[in-house]
């Protein structure tokens, strides 16, 4: 369940949301709630401005997708935050089963959400749905909405923190993959790079300078990660397995 509350406090169950801003501006909340109705976890974000929570969405395995619009000039999930860029930007925040917050990704532009719905067929990397209104043009990722109206947007678990893979760039090459201890990239040229788990959790930066790097990967869960390859002109991003 979600929604905002402009009261110092609100209350499920035996958990108690505090207010962050002295002037009981607007927050959004997040609560969660077993089969039986019993309360698992309840929190909210801080800001210090006008946040609305309006839609969730449950995948296949019980992580939870918040979706809303905000105002404050950055919004605080915990783990992290995101910074409006001006006027009131869409956000969508994927959260653990345990409540913990793993990522964020936002629009730009002054906007308003209604709903937030998953594409989990045959996948555990769901499509994600957003739908609103905007007022003037609108920006997801390298996406540009014109004029005012209505949106629809998707969005995929994979495009974390609006991660975006270039399929024109196939020249950087990952072997072997899957690989147990060691992997190896080749043709990627000077950049940063970086590894996240599919939960969308930086693992580690790695500066990359050289025809070919090895990478020890010996400390890596056994599972399907993401190398983000960060140019002036973008990012590129590849996957590989960890046996």
């Amino acid at each position: 369940m979600t929604g905002d509350f402009e009261s110092r406090f609100i209350t499920f169950d035996s958990i108690t949301l505090a207010n962050s801003d002295s002037n009981s501006c607007t927050e959004t909340f997040l609560a969660k709630y077993s089969t039986s109705g019993d309360l698992v976890w309840a929190q909210n974000t801080i800001g210090n401005s006008v946040d609305y929570g309006c839609a969730v969405a449950v995948d296949s395995i019980g992580y939870v997708y918040q979706a809303g619009y905000y105002s404050s000039g950055s919004l605080n999930f915990g783990n992290f935050s995101i910074q409006n860029s001006g006027y009131q930007p869409v956000f969508v925040t994927k959260y653990s089963p345990e409540g913990e917050a793993l990522w964020a990704i936002q629009s730009s532009g002054n906007s308003w959400i209604y709903n937030v719905c998953l594409d989990i067929t045959g996948t555990l990397n769901p499509d994600i749905y957003v739908s609103g209104k905007h007022a003037g043009q609108l920006y997801f990722g390298n996406d540009t909405i014109g004029d005012t109206g209505f949106f629809i947007a998707k969005l995929n678990e994979n495009e974390v923190s609006d991660i975006q893979e270039d399929i024109d760039n196939q020249h950087i090459a990952l072997f072997p993959n899957p690989a147990d201890n060691y992997l190896t990239i080749e043709n990627a040229g000077n950049t940063n790079l970086e590894i996240f788990d599919l939960q969308g959790k930086l693992i580690s930066t790695i500066t990359v300078d050289n025809f070919r790097t090895t990478l020890n990967i010996t400390g890596l869960h056994q599972g399907l990660y993401l190398l983000k390859f960060n140019y002036a002109d973008g990012a590129v991003v590849k996957k590989f397995i960890k046996r």
